[in-house]
């Protein structure tokens, strides 16, 4: 029985241990999260003048990338374009592909299955599964989403080698605002295009956005919506909710309760092996007696 308890609390603290630490320090392991959404490939592409690429193709194109110029700018749009199918999951459903896993967020991904396994239906439940990411290479690996995953993507990017961006929504469309030393420029990672001019020149300018998506091979009847897009009425700055957001929420709570599960798992570990078993206490009884009458 003694050596029943050992391995189990053995298996506990084992347990325990790695669950804190993949809630406290998972995200500085060098693994990959995640993988290419098994349905890219056979979605339609609608891109003009962007062929898709490889995901994994897409990351490296990007970690080569040195975005300190306009051109630069407009290769990390086309790269983003090119890497990423849009595609929308039906409202209401999960797309379990596309939903968190665990190594990029273990209380996530924890909270999300437990509560998939009670309530599948719950709207809460379905909301984690419908996450975005803000993680530019987990996005971009994944390769599937909307204009509102490709301007994280953008945006997480630029930021990493220390440029301004904020993904802004439109009246039906999201992008990117970058704030570059040489001005303001809009980089519209789901079209491939980007506006060599800030927002609000594209807000009173309509010529110059249609130029830009003209130029860039959109044809006029759809260029016209996007036209009608920009204009001022229902614009804001995008905060979306994405799996990163969710975990600075639950991330302190799971790692907390998995060290007091670590520690209570040692100190039961500790406590079992330091007393001695039935065998071991009979023999010495036994050992004691006899010297007891021998003497």
């Amino acid at each position: 029985m003694r050596r029943v308890a050992l391995v189990l609390f053995s298996l506990a603290a084992l347990a325990s241990a790695f669950l804190a630490v993949a809630c406290t320090w998972v995200e500085f392991l060098p693994v990959r999260a995640v993988s290419p959404h098994p349905a890219r490939d056979t979605l339609r592409h609608a891109r003009v003048g962007v062929e898709r690429i490889d995901s994994y193709e897409a990351v490296a194109r990007l970690e080569r990338l040195d975005p300190g110029s306009d051109a630069a700018l407009v290769e990390l749009a086309r790269t983003v374009a090119a890497g990423v199918t849009n595609h929308a999951t039906p409202a209401g459903e999960i797309d379990p592909a596309l939903a968190p896993r665990f190594l990029e967020s273990p209380p996530v991904w924890l909270d999300f299955h437990r509560r998939l396994s009670e309530s599948p239906d719950d709207p809460e439940t379905i909301a984690i599964g419908r996450l975005e990411r803000r993680n530019w290479r987990s996005a971009l690996t994944v390769g599937l989403g909307l204009c509102a995953q490709c301007s994280l993507i953008v945006a997480d990017f630029l930021r990493e080698h220390g440029i301004v961006a904020q993904p802004f929504g439109l009246h039906g469309h999201v992008v990117a605002r970058v704030f570059t030393e040489r001005g303001e420029r809009i980089v519209d990672g789901d079209l491939g295009v980007v506006l060599p001019f800030g927002l609000e020149q594209a807000e009173r300018d309509p010529e110059a956005v249609r130029g830009a998506y003209l130029a860039a091979g959109y044809d006029a009847a759809y260029v016209e919506l996007i036209v009608g897009i920009y204009g001022p009425e229902g614009n804001g700055i995008y905060h979306g909710s994405t799996i990163e957001s969710r975990d600075d929420g639950v991330r302190a709570q799971w790692a907390m309760y998995s060290w007091i599960a670590f520690a209570c798992s040692a100190v039961a570990l500790f406590v079992v092996g330091a007393r001695p078993s039935a065998r071991h206490a009979h023999g010495a009884r036994r050992e004691s007696a006899r010297h007891h009458d021998s003497a």
